[in-house]
């Protein structure tokens, strides 16, 4: 019975602790210290960081990502 096998494989699932998630937005600054016209996003999830770029006026995308040894702490 097709119920029974998804019960069966319920049961063997189990709920870890979800990894630390944060997010930092800020306005972006020229060189020389202007706001200028586009939103950077620091993610950071675990060992993985993703720095992003975008505007209104363009499509969000990655500026730098990467991934380290150990949790990202700050």
């Amino acid at each position: 019975d097709g119920a029974a096998g998804l019960v069966g494989s319920l049961q063997e699932v189990t709920i870890h602790e979800k990894q630390k998630e944060s997010w930092q937005l800020r306005k972006g600054v020229s060189e020389i210290g202007e706001e200028v016209d586009y939103d950077e996003e620091l993610y950071v999830a675990g060992n993985m960081v993703i720095w992003s770029k975008g505007s209104k006026s363009q499509a969000l995308a990655v500026y730098k990502a990467f991934t380290v040894d150990s949790p990202v702490q700050q």
